[in-house]
């Protein structure tokens, strides 16, 4: 599976928070799987980069600056939105940049990185909570802007439109759902991962002093001012006791630095250590300094560092308002406490701070937690199950939203009965690769054209009949094979073969299909073996395409079936589309056959004629791809457009071939039906 996270946050270089430690704990868990794990980081400051480690592939890219629109959102105030804006935008930019096409994207909630993603919604999208503006913005007690709720929506928008939503904790979903940012939206809850093996060399906590750990911003919303608070009460019991707060001070309380703030509420400057902020490379110096971590925060989702203190065999004194707690109280790796009162902080810390053989005993449960509940490789594995879920309920909404392409290909052509197995799988393959439509469309005028022939006109399959498909169009074949016919594909590209042998396998095909590797000048079989010899998008390559008409001829059985498609003249890639793009330094890729050309349909009637066919009946068909080229319009509308737009309109313009004939003149692809010569009958 290939597996795109959305995460400014990566360490060392923007890794921070906790997200950024989330993505670095599970990418690398995913990439031990077998997966191919990419993160993509746009933020701005940080060098162009592309790099491997660990098996994930990380992309630093700088943030999109749009000229104007920071001068824009200081005069109007909507910083939050602005950002989210130019975020989301970057990221999806970065991503085409990319040009890898990703079976599942996870996004975080925070920053809206994935908004423009859920808009156009043109792959899996998981969502993945940790705490989104409108919990932050309560606990920190700031006001609801008008740019805050600006930045909320796009944050709401990228997480609702998404087919999966992923949390590490009830708590956050109990939170949303009382808030009514969820609206009762089915939630999977898959903790965070840790790996164990980066902290198993600090020593025990009783080799430690009696030091109480914060690691977090200082904040209302992680509150270390209750720990202040906690340590003054505690040091009149322990003198030596310490609480050390590693992290940056992040806003104001009245008017006053954060960190300036604490100091001054709980005047004691020497039972308070502030260290700033610390790469999270260093944070094992601060656990093998500290007997217990203290989480006093009004709200904190699942926060990591309750996590690598586990692994690093530190119990955990949290409140009530954490996710942690839920692992806490399961387990008892640690203590639970209300929020907001430092009386019980203290009396939860005071037993790790005088005894340190009951921190020792505490911190060996927190680390067997982590060990079985919070491995990396088995949360990698309910990720995966996640992703899988994703996929499906993508795919099941762009079927409903492509009403399975039913005007495209119709679930009879004729008296053919196309075969359910073959129908689903080239919809899903069109829903997930549009240009593949024309699965659909070149399908349904191969059976048409085969319908005029007076053998094939009532037939509902085609089980007993021989098929030799020159030039190797695979998922054609796999339709006449699934109707029962005998198929050999032949093809002097290897690639291409292997294609058709890979749809056989995947259809439950193999058995009626079989693969040559050959020129199709030096057809190597005996004459009169086939019943049914053609191409689509194959002659037309050739300056000599007589010549390969009259090896299908020679191998065709007396009253056998020929049926060629070639690029219609009349449409716009043959009038200038194609000259275009042959202009490109690139070039023109299917020119790589031979220079493509293509026929009006009295021009393929003469070339059938001259090679010493009788032509039965000519069609013209496949005016979606004439109006959305492959090449061009449609390559640009998959990434730019909303899926489900794009179907609607692939719909409509299939509905007018149906229904108003006369634009079938301007198809893409040009048919005809022919019998073998009458020398064949000899």
């Amino acid at each position: 599976m290939k597996i795109l996270f959305l995460s400014i946050e990566y360490p060392p270089e923007t890794g921070g928070g906790g997200i950024g430690s989330y993505v670095a704990s599970i990418a690398p868990a995913l990439a031990s799987r077998g997966h191919e794990v990419h993160v993509l980081s746009c933020a701005s400051g940080q060098a162009y980069r592309d790099y491997l480690e660990e098996g994930v592939h990380i992309h630093r890219r700088v943030t999109l600056q749009i000229p104007g629109l920071g001068l824009l959102s200081r005069a109007l105030r909507l910083s939050r939105a602005v950002g989210r804006f130019q975020n989301g935008l970057s990221t999806f930019l970065e991503y085409r940049r990319l040009g890898i096409d990703f079976d599942v994207i996870e996004h975080p909630d925070w920053s809206a990185e994935g908004w423009f993603f859920a808009l156009l919604h043109n792959r899996p999208l998981v969502a993945h909570l940790h705490t989104p503006l409108p919990v932050i913005l309560k606990h920190n007690q700031l006001p609801v802007t008008f740019d805050a709720r600006i930045a909320s929506t796009l944050e709401h928008f990228s997480v609702k439109r998404s087919d999966v939503i992923t949390s590490p904790s009830r708590l956050l979903v109990k939170t949303l759902n009382d808030i009514g940012w969820l609206k009762g939206k089915d939630v999977e809850i898959i903790p965070y991962p840790i790996d164990c093996s980066r902290w198993e060399n600090i020593p025990p906590p009783s080799k430690a002093p009696p030091i109480v750990l914060f690691i977090g911003r200082l904040e209302q919303l992680k509150a270390p001012e209750f720990l202040a608070q906690a340590i003054t009460i505690i040091r009149k019991e322990i003198p030596e006791a310490k609480a050390m707060f590693v992290g940056m001070s992040k806003g104001k309380r009245h008017g006053t630095p954060y960190v300036e703030w604490i100091r001054k509420f709980v005047r004691d400057d020497h039972g308070c250590q502030f260290v700033g902020y610390v790469p999270r490379t260093e944070l094992s110096r601060f656990f093998s300094e500290c007997r217990v971590l203290a989480i006093p925060s009004w709200h904190d989702n699942f926060p990591m560092v309750a996590l690598e203190s586990m692994a690093a065999g530190r119990a955990v004194v949290a409140t009530q308002n954490t996710g942690v707690a839920e692992l806490l109280e399961i387990t008892q790796a640690g203590k639970i406490i209300p929020a907001g009162d430092p009386n019980a902080l203290a009396d939860a810390l005071r037993p790790f701070l005088i005894d340190p053989n009951y921190a020792v005993k505490i911190g060996e449960r927190a680390r067997n937690t982590a060990f079985k509940m919070l491995d990396p490789v088995k949360l990698a594995d309910k990720r995966i199950k996640a992703y899988q879920k994703a996929i499906e309920a993508f795919h099941a909404r762009l079927h409903i939203q492509a009403s399975c392409f039913h005007h495209a290909l119709p679930e009879q052509v004729a008296s053919f009965e196309i075969p359910k197995t073959w129908r689903n799988w080239a919809v899903s393959e069109s829903i997930k690769t549009p240009w593949k439509h024309f699965y659909l469309t070149t399908s349904r005028q191969f059976l048409e054209l085969l319908a005029k022939e007076k053998s094939y006109e009532k037939r509902a399959e085609l089980r007993g009949i021989s098929i030799l498909d020159i030039g190797c169009t695979p998922a054609i074949s796999a339709l006449l094979a699934s109707l029962g016919a005998n198929v050999t594909m032949l093809d002097i590209d290897p690639s291409e073969l292997y294609k058709g042998k890979q749809h056989a396998v995947l259809l439950g095909l193999t058995e009626n299909t079989r693969y040559v590797c050959a020129d199709a000048f030096k057809i190597p079989f005996r004459a009169a073996t086939f019943d049914i010899v053609w191409n689509s998008g194959f002659l037309e390559h050739f300056e000599n395409p007589k010549q390969i008409l009259q090896q299908m001829g020679r191998v065709l059985r007396p009253g056998g079936v020929l049926t060629v498609l070639v690029p219609n003249r009349w449409t716009p890639h043959s009038l200038w589309i194609r000259n275009r793009l042959r202009a490109r330094p690139s070039g023109y890729g299917w020119d790589k056959m031979g220079r493509e050309r293509s026929y009006t349909q009295d021009q393929l009637i003469r070339l059938l004629r001259d090679a010493g066919f009788q032509v039965i009946a000519s069609s013209t068909s496949n005016i979606r791809r004439s109006i959305l080229d492959d090449s061009v319009v449609l390559r640009h509308l998959n990434y730019l457009t909303i899926r489900g737009l794009l179907f609607r309109l692939m719909n409509a313009i299939d509905w007018i071939e149906n229904y108003i004939p006369f634009f079938k003149n301007f198809g893409f692809m040009v048919g005809a039906i022919a019998i073998a010569p009458l020398r064949n009958k000899k």
